[in-house]
């Protein structure tokens, strides 16, 4: 019984070539079709008489992150030294064992819902 054939290997002169994530439209485009290309970072949003109507909300850090539902982790310290007959306290608890498994496994850890 004879073995198959391995895949031929793909000469070095091919290189790879990355796409660019953000395509470049000519500014002849631009002008013809009115269409503008959206920037990068976001601005303030304001009404007709100038006032600043919402701010752009952050962007996340970059990497993985765990989003905790509490305002910081004093909130969570409170709830867990609660009677354990409540839940809130076991909410607690939780939280914060996922707050230092997060922090011992190298992950952002973000605050509020």
């Amino acid at each position: 019984m004879a073995l198959p054939e391995a895949a031929p290997i793909a000469p070095p002169d091919q290189q790879v070539q990355e796409i660019p994530t953000v395509p470049e439209v000519p500014a002849a485009v631009e002008q013809a079709t009115g269409v503008q290309a959206v920037p990068s970072t976001p601005q303030p949003l304001q009404d007709s008489s100038g006032a600043t109507v919402a701010q752009p909300v952050p962007a996340p850090p970059s990497g993985p992150s765990i989003t905790i539902p509490a305002a910081n982790a004093q909130v969570l310290t409170q709830m867990a030294k609660g009677n354990a007959a409540n839940s809130q306290t076991w909410f607690g608890v939780f939280w914060l064992k996922k707050i230092k498994k997060a922090i011992k496994d190298g992950l952002a850890v973000l605050f509020g819902s």
